[in-house]
């Protein structure tokens, strides 16, 4: 199962493993997952001594992966200039090289094509304001 994350009861029951002093191959192989996937876990939440269910769960909620904002709606001086480019009929290549060339010592107000050419699709989706 590549990709999919712990969930509760599966931390819950790496903690039940745990206390019944199984090694991380016997908990993976009942849960079916990767040795690696129980030993990272267990050892990115203080090792085998401290692991408890409901401090890996918080951990994990606190850790998760959040949302990135857009660099584009972060930083609305960059923003402007990319709109105003596209507004030139430049294109988005053009506008990169164009904003090392204008702000050389800014390192905020640089933007590589494929971020303009995503920012152009998510607002055609409706998905970027």
């Amino acid at each position: 199962m590549p990709g999919v994350r712990l969930c509760s009861e599966e931390r819950e029951t790496i903690a039940l493993g745990l206390a019944r002093q199984e090694c991380f191959s016997e908990i993976a192989r009942r849960m079916k997952r990767p040795t690696s996937t129980i030993s990272r876990e267990v050892n990115r939440c203080g090792g085998r001594p401290k692991y408890t269910s409901s401090s890996a769960q918080r951990i994990s909620k606190r850790c998760g992966r959040r949302p990135k904002v857009p660099k584009l709606v972060s930083n609305p001086t960059l923003a402007a200039f990319v709109e105003d480019g596209l507004n030139k009929r430049w294109s988005p290549a053009e506008i990169s090289a164009r904003l090392i060339i204008d702000f050389p010592n800014d390192l905020e107000m640089r933007v590589s094509h494929e971020t303009i050419y995503t920012s152009l699709y998510l607002q055609a989706k409706g998905g970027l304001k």
